[in-house]
């Protein structure tokens, strides 16, 4: 569920000891952090008490029956930073900002900022084209929580062409890391599939 407000609180529901730092009790393994930021599918997931569980189901099942919270997400995705991250989906976005060099490394014209709508996870790649425009690619977080490719084009004078387009092209999974390369006169995209662990 996506925040709804400006200014919402954000609460940690679970036993107290979680909430105080701890490296021994480091729980990445296994997580979607660890296989799309770094591409590794390794380590022991967090131990599970279902008393713990189903206490902290009943508690935030009440709270939203009493009307005292408007949005809700579980950690099991990798942690509070990617439930952060999935939870403002809905309306973040963030903006890359491409400055073309000469060969000696001299600023050409204005920057160029690229607005994407989606969530940022961590990986961009970017493309220089035969006719002088560029195309920006990234890992995002689109809504409905899909993991993609997304790429959005400059012409050569740095004004945006088109939209938003997906490279993955809505495949189900978590696509990260894309790359982009020029074959003659097309471009080819590629990317990490995490879900299969694949590129």
């Amino acid at each position: 569920m996506h925040f709804k407000q400006a200014g919402d609180a954000i609460y940690l529901v679970g036993p107290e000891h979680w909430a105080k730092p701890d490296p021994t009790r480091s729980h990445l393994g296994q997580s979607l952090w660890l296989k799309i930021i770094k591409g590794r599918e390794e380590g022991r997931t967090p131990p599970t008490d279902l008393v713990v569980e189903r206490t902290a189901g009943e508690i935030i099942h009440e709270l939203i029956a009493d009307g005292l919270v408007n949005a809700v997400h579980d950690l099991s995705d990798g942690g509070l930073a990617i439930a952060y991250a999935t939870t403002v989906t809905g309306t973040s976005s963030f903006v890359v900002r491409v400055h073309r060099l000469d060969a000696a490394g001299a600023e050409v014209g204005t920057p160029a900022d690229v607005t994407f709508n989606v969530g940022f996870f961590g990986t961009l790649d970017l493309l220089a084209l035969p006719d002088g425009g560029l195309v920006v690619a990234v890992s995002g977080i689109g809504s409905g929580f899909d993991f993609g490719a997304y790429a959005q084009r400059l012409t050569s004078t740095g004004a945006l062409d088109g939209g938003l387009v997906s490279l993955d092209g809505g495949l189900s999974g978590e696509q990260s890391r894309p790359q982009l390369a020029l074959a003659g006169s097309e471009m080819v995209a590629g990317w990490f599939d995490a879900s299969n662990f694949s590129n």
